[in-house]
């Protein structure tokens, strides 16, 4: 188990982050909390210690002015550098963070990060594409202040069956599950559409596809948008239903490496994950769904999967859903719960379906395991 040093409270980052914690997360139940230990003897950070030192008492009273309670709920953010800071959003209102490398403190005000000077520090890059600032394998970001009747687990930071992440902005050209077959085809987005039925509708995307090992790969969108997007046109064609498109990933990958990854798709257990959590944009509501695979898909439930509805949004949007949210719309000739599936699960699917001749715009910038 990595062991991960954050703050727990102001005073540890007064402190020089002296404590380190080891995270064992809990899966048993919603209202759960991750258990964490203190290591007494860990030593503090000699790098930062003489500046915080001298910062001390303008850092205590800027928080305790701008951030309620935040000794006792952790409501500070440390990281190495400004690019791993999360991003400032409405509910972070007033969170200060502490930069090591700049040894600067800044205040999340008006969704922008200010440094005490009173300049404004870009939350995003300057390219036109949504960005988003990931964690870094050597910090950690306690999460925003929560109720004491709210139910909040802190994400870990190690990777494994219980947990995963992919963050588009970081370059991810796959989704590392922990969960491949063996034949190293899980996690690799890949486009699907309505055409097998009927349907015309296409995704443009903003570069050309293709990498040294395969002309499909996403992998220059993901560089060019830091995430999966692309522009889209609904085209019913011959369809007897609203058409439709969507990028996908296995979980486990595909039967042979040669397969198609939809047909092909091997399953696994990945009750453990609890659900999923995405970050995107989309200028039509979206779903996700949950695929056993074609063939179980038709045979079991004919098509009639579980999903969950995304609200559309134009600016970055982190929703999360547990597993007992994925529901089926009715319609099909058998039963399945959320849960059930997970225990056999092929594909997650990010699909836009609506009307014909709807056109719009998407990107998934992140997506992860439920915390």
């Amino acid at each position: 188990m990595k062991k991960i040093c954050f703050p727990l409270a102001l005073t540890a980052i007064l402190a020089g982050c002296g404590g380190e914690t080891e995270f064992n997360p809990t899966l048993s139940g919603d209202t759960d909390k991750t258990i964490s230990k203190i290591d007494e003897d860990s030593k503090k950070s000699s790098s930062s210690e003489d500046f915080l030192s001298s910062e001390k008492s303008s850092l205590a009273e800027k928080s305790s002015s701008s951030v309620s309670s935040s000794s006792e709920d952790g409501d500070v953010i440390v990281v190495d550098v400004f690019e791993d800071l999360v991003v400032c959003s409405a509910k972070r209102e007033g969170v200060v963070a502490f930069v090591k490398k700049e040894k600067a403190v800044y205040t999340c005000e008006d969704n922008a990060w200010k440094a005490d000077g009173g300049q404004v520090e870009p939350a995003s890059s300057s390219s036109s594409s949504v960005f988003l600032p990931i964690l870094s394998s050597s910090s950690f970001v306690m999460p925003p202040t929560v109720s004491s009747s709210s139910s909040y687990i802190t994400p870990p930071t190690y990777y494994g069956k219980s947990y995963f992440r992919w963050d588009g902005p970081a370059g991810e050209y796959w989704v590392d599950t922990g969960l491949d077959n063996g034949t190293e085809t899980s996690g690799y987005w890949f486009p699907f559409d309505d055409h097998v039925d009927g349907g015309l509708s296409t995704i443009i995307w903003p570069v050309a596809l293709g990498n040294e090992y395969s002309e499909d790969a996403l992998d220059p969108v993901i560089d060019a948008c830091g995430g999966v997007c692309g522009t889209f046109k609904l085209d019913i064609g011959s369809l007897v239903y609203k058409p439709f498109v969507g990028v996908a990933f296995n979980v486990a990958g595909m039967k042979s490496a040669l397969g198609d990854p939809l047909k092909d798709a091997d399953v696994a257990d990945v009750s453990a994950w609890r659900g999923i959590c995405i970050t995107y944009t989309s200028d039509v509501p979206p779903v996700l769904e949950l695929s056993m695979g074609e063939k179980k898909d038709s045979a079991l439930v004919a098509y009639d999967i579980p999903f969950a509805s995304l609200p559309k949004s134009t600016t970055a949007n982190e929703v999360c859903n547990s597993w007992a949210q994925f529901k089926q719309a009715g319609w099909g000739t058998g039963k399945i719960s959320g849960d059930s599936i997970a225990t056999t699960l092929a594909t997650i699917r990010f699909k836009i379906q609506a009307a014909d001749s709807t056109t719009g715009s998407f990107n998934i910038i992140s997506v992860s395991s439920y915390y």
